[in-house]
């Protein structure tokens, strides 16, 4: 009977001590009410009855815990003192010794990776000055995170360091450079550039300030991703018509591997951590872009797993978390781009995605679940932190106005005499795109005139606020194409008392100088110069304008990844083509092409979206309108070319 009560006792004790654990835990991680909450008077609320055994009771838990406290805390203390007299153990090397096994034919892998311990970190950089607002929620994690801007006509990387404000510039070349890849212990950087003439995957160390070109092939190569061990590279490369997927030794002693074989593009990989046995990638292998994962021990991509499986949806941009127990990815539907992350066990699907929050190109912390991702919105970029384990406000990491793509996250920080070995990281200012040459104002009227244009055009004239930017534009444009695209357009300027097409608005740019509308019937040839894709935004469609570039050898332009649009389709015998404005066109065209929407953009020149009704009035699409308004209403510029009279009279 003793026995029994003895038992029972300390059933009853361990109770209390979980019940109260329980209610300390709640205590401490319960969030801060709601301003706008409302909280019950204590006189409406229950009074708990508690008996004189039940107050002895929560005595003797309370001391006990205590007593446990106390107990717990001198066992850890003296654990410490134990380890910390004995020698360090050593951290465990990767073994630069590569055992190959046979792929498929005559192609060879690399054998499983091992799992790197505790990687070195580099020396931080000075302590940034305070920000007047508290830190972003990731700078707890540390590290740096590298990513890619846009601006001034070109692209370079940048990286954030924890706690700072603004970015540390990285490289400053001329030409593009993109698609950071930080290395496993942070000391190197992969990247694509057309520093060279050609896209080619580079190699910094940020360290000693050195540059190592890692690929020598003039067909486009692009987007690395690092194995765990530093050993490898996988990356895409365009070869023989074809986007693929191929492996390269890091230190670029040993020719490339081929991965994939599928006719349909394979591209944007990302190297699962742990073993290194996994490789993500994005295919259009099944008709749409879905993410699929191809095993390194099967040794082909005729048994790829499609991870996504989504017909409705555009998945890309896949990224492991750094213990491998998460995917993420972004994915368009409905007009928005949202980030969801699944979970994995045992390189397969673990259970349902989780979504992250409304960007593109996620990237995870180099520890725990937390992750970074991009967002657009109204010409700014926003680099957000989300995680996969919890939802919540994003808390901004960083805000630009220039547009913010590939982002990879390092537990590393920056070396601090970055600046003096690697003189790129010291410019901060690149030269104009242009000059603007702005006649001297006249004495009375509007300040500005119309002028002249070399271009081949109805009325060849532009306003000459914006004649320099469209001229420059013209010009990048044969450099990148290696054709005159804007040497002859439908429509620069309009006549003031021009009308418009039915159901449209007469307040045209074009009156004000200000947009113009490249030659339209480009698109439509059976041979296109000009492919057209449509990019969905929210309610609204937008369509960006590719330029088949004049020489094929990989110097100029690079693959499409998107399925351009076809408007002819729309006079076919298909009625739902023709209440749809067209259908996607069947396959990727094979060929390098020119971002011309991105290109404009630089120089000011903005796309419109397609009016409401452009899938039944051809006019309403707009494709191939572009307008340079600098920030003015329409009322503004037009008052720069004209008086007020003069625009009264014409009503």
């Amino acid at each position: 009977m003793v026995v029994v009560n003895r038992r029972r006792l300390r059933r009853q004790f361990r109770s209390y001590v979980r019940l109260y654990l329980a209610q300390w835990r709640v205590w401490v991680r319960r969030p801060p009410l709601p301003a706008a909450a409302l909280i019950a008077s204590p006189t409406l609320l229950p009074r708990p009855i508690y008996s004189p055994l039940r107050r002895l009771a929560t005595a003797v838990a309370a001391i006990g815990l205590v007593l446990l406290a106390l107990t717990v805390t001198a066992l850890q203390s003296s654990q410490l003192v134990t380890v910390g007299a004995q020698d360090s153990p050593p951290v465990a090397q990767a073994s630069a010794t590569v055992d190959y096994r046979p792929l498929v034919a005559d192609h060879q892998l690399p054998p499983p990776v091992p799992k790197l311990a505790n990687p070195a970190l580099l020396s931080p950089l000075p302590t940034p000055t305070p920000s007047p607002t508290p830190p972003p929620a990731p700078a707890a994690q540390g590290g740096s995170v590298a990513f890619t801007i846009f601006q001034n006509g070109q692209s370079d990387l940048y990286a954030l360091p924890a706690g700072y404000a603004q970015p540390v510039r990285l490289t400053s070349h001329p030409a593009d450079d993109r698609d950071p890849a930080w290395s496993p212990d942070g000391r190197q950087l992969a990247f694509t550039s057309h520093r060279d003439g050609n896209w080619e995957i580079y190699l910094l160390n940020l360290g000693k300030g050195r540059l190592r070109r890692l690929t020598h092939d003039l067909a486009y190569d692009g987007h690395p991703a690092w194995s765990p061990d530093g050993q490898w590279l996988v990356y895409e490369s365009y070869q023989e018509g074809n986007l693929d997927l191929y492996l390269l030794p890091a230190d670029g002693h040993r020719p490339p591997l081929r991965l994939t074989y599928d006719p349909a593009p394979d591209f944007n990989p990302a190297w699962s951590p742990g073993d290194g046995r996994t490789i993500a990638f994005t295919s259009w292998r099944t008709g749409n872009p879905d993410i699929f994962f191809l095993s390194l021990d099967v040794g082909t991509d005729e048994r790829v797993v499609n991870v996504t499986a989504s017909p409705a949806g555009v998945e890309d941009q896949p990224a492991f978390s750094s213990d491998g127990r998460w995917l993420a990815y972004s994915e368009g539907r409905g007009g928005y781009d949202l980030v969801y992350a699944i979970p994995l066990v045992d390189g397969g699907v673990a259970g349902p995605l989780v979504s992250v929050g409304q960007g593109q190109h996620p990237a995870w912390s180099p520890a725990g679940p937390a992750m970074v991702y991009v967002h657009q919105q109204d010409e700014q970029s926003f680099l957000l932190a989300g995680s996969a384990t919890s939802w919540g406000i994003a808390p901004q990491v960083y805000v630009g106005s220039a547009l913010l793509d590939g982002p990879t996250w390092t537990a590393a920080s920056l070396p601090p005499n970055l600046i003096e070995v690697w003189p790129e990281a010291a410019v901060t200012d690149d030269p104009p795109l242009f000059v603007d040459v702005i006649a001297t104002p006249q004495a009375s009227g509007p300040p500005y005139l119309l002028w002249e244009v070399p271009v081949q055009a109805p009325a060849a004239y532009l306003s000459d606020r914006v004649d320099q930017s469209f001229l420059a534009l013209r010009e990048r444009v044969i450099r990148e194409a290696s054709w005159d695209f804007l040497g002859q357009v439908d429509k620069l300027y309009e006549p003031l008392n021009a009308r418009p097409l039915p159901g449209q608005s007469d307040q045209t740019w074009n009156k004000a100088g200000r947009a113009f509308d490249f030659a339209q019937q480009l698109a439509l040839a059976d041979d296109p110069q000009v492919e057209i894709v449509r990019e969905d935004r929210g309610t609204e469609v937008y369509w960006r304008v590719y330029l088949r570039a004049a020489v094929q050898d990989g110097s100029l332009g690079e693959p499409l990844r998107r399925l351009p649009w076809d408007f002819r389709a729309r006079y076919g015998a298909n009625a739902t083509d023709y209440d749809q404005g067209g259908r996607l066109r069947a396959a990727i065209p094979a060929g390098y092409y020119v971002d011309f929407t991105a290109l404009a953009a630089y120089y000011g020149w903005q796309r419109l979206a397609a009016a409401g009704d452009w899938r039944t009035f051809f006019p309403g699409i707009q494709y191939w309108h572009f307008e340079n308004r600098q920030g003015l209403t329409w009322e503004e510029a037009m008052l720069e070319l004209y008086t007020a009279e003069e625009m009264m009279n014409d009503e």
